[in-house]
């Protein structure tokens, strides 16, 4: 019997019932996801060090220069660098501004369709929402397995949408209203910054996009003045 067993066995098609194909897809989403998540808080760690470490690098920074540059070199070299300073650090702030916009408001969503956990579920979106895209998503993700668990499939589905909608609602006019006016650099060009970003580097990419193109936008805003003052001269 266990021999029938064994040739019965042997003639299924298992290429049938599993896609390999769909499987290493899926496979390779989720690490794409994990990768993402990975290099996002690998670049707030570091972005955390050099701001706690920035008096020992712009003096070092002013060394190097002095070494190097002239000295009206090196007051423009210096002044550029602490306005990336400044802007970086501004982005940062305004980031996790947004993310507590986007935590209470998501509180307060979940508090009224009684949802359970809600302002621990709303903060945790909150911190989540400052991954560009993949925060967002395996934030609602999780909250939803709670939501499913604590108050059943009705709930989690109306958790989903409401959500969904707030996330839509933050990404393409909350945090484009509060990064740019943080960096004095227009919503339009926030999330165009961000999808170019995103599309070319990835999550990276859309994280760091806003504030390279505001620093593009002080050296350009310059160059155009000094071009000026040399036709009026």
């Amino acid at each position: 019997m266990f021999i029938n067993f064994i040739n019965q066995l042997g003639t299924i098609e298992f290429s049938e019932y599993i896609n390999i194909e769909k499987i290493t897809k899926y496979a390779q989403g989720a690490l794409s996801i994990a990768t993402g998540i990975f290099n996002f808080f690998v670049s707030v760690i570091v972005s955390a060090y050099i701001l706690l470490e920035r008096t020992e690098i712009v003096k070092f920074a002013k060394k190097l220069f002095n070494a190097i540059f002239e000295e009206n070199t090196c007051k423009n070299l210096g002044k550029y660098f602490n306005s990336t300073n400044e802007i970086f650090l501004k982005f940062l702030v305004s980031q996790l501004l947004d993310g507590i916009v986007v935590g209470i408001l998501t509180s307060i969503a979940m508090s009224l369709l009684g949802v359970k956990y809600s302002v621990l579920l709303g903060i945790m979106i909150g911190v989540f929402n400052m991954i560009p895209y993949f925060g967002a998503i395996v934030a609602i993700i999780i909250a939803t397995v709670i939501t499913f668990i604590t108050g059943g499939f009705s709930q989690a589905v109306w958790m989903v949408i409401i959500t969904t909608i707030l996330q839509q609602i933050d990404a393409n006019i909350i945090n484009p209203k509060i990064v740019g006016e943080s960096l004095k650099i227009s919503p339009l060009l926030v999330i165009f910054a961000v999808t170019v970003g995103g599309a070319y580097f990835d999550v990276l990419g859309m994280f760091l996009a806003v504030p390279v193109v505001a620093v593009l936008k002080v050296l350009i805003t310059d160059y155009i003045e000094f071009k000026n003052l040399q036709k009026n001269v």
